[in-house]
């Protein structure tokens, strides 16, 4: 159900044209930005988007001048959970086996308090649906039992 559901969301992806996305990725801004005002948040979880993704650098960019730390995700173990590592505007990134851009492995792991995610799509009951790899899933438990 869950891989009929992403083939779908995949060909609606598609679809779309990616400016739109992005003039609503505008008002996302300034209502992310305002909830993390509002909460104690000193690190924000970002990722590097793949070509077809929204771009969310600015944001992180963003954060980075305003004080705030930004970590990007990182596979360490394949089917285990992101480690997310502290990134700067200027560090090199390497390209991992999925194709996405990912820290060096050497930089200081911090623990987000609030987590942007690559996704898809939602199913009915707003449950996630990201690219199938189980990374996120597996995070979100681990940070649940800390």
């Amino acid at each position: 159900m869950k891989n009929k559901l992403r083939i779908e969301l995949k060909q609606l992806k598609k679809k779309i044209k990616l400016e739109c996305i992005e003039y609503d990725f505008i008002r996302f801004e300034n209502n992310l930005f305002s909830l993390i005002e509002s909460f104690n948040i000193k690190t924000i979880a970002g990722f590097h988007p793949k070509s077809d993704e929204v771009n969310i650098l600015p944001i992180l960019f963003k954060a980075m001048s305003t004080g705030y730390k930004v970590v990007l995700p990182r596979i360490t173990q394949k089917n285990s959970y992101l480690k997310f590592i502290k990134w700067m505007k200027d560090d090199l990134l390497e390209k991992n086996d999925y194709g996405i851009f990912e820290p060096k492995a050497a930089g200081e792991e911090l623990i987000p308090d609030i987590i942007i995610t690559p996704l898809l799509g939602f199913d009915r009951n707003m449950n996630r649906i990201g690219y199938g790899g189980g990374y996120y899933d597996r995070t979100f438990i681990k940070f649940l039992m800390l």
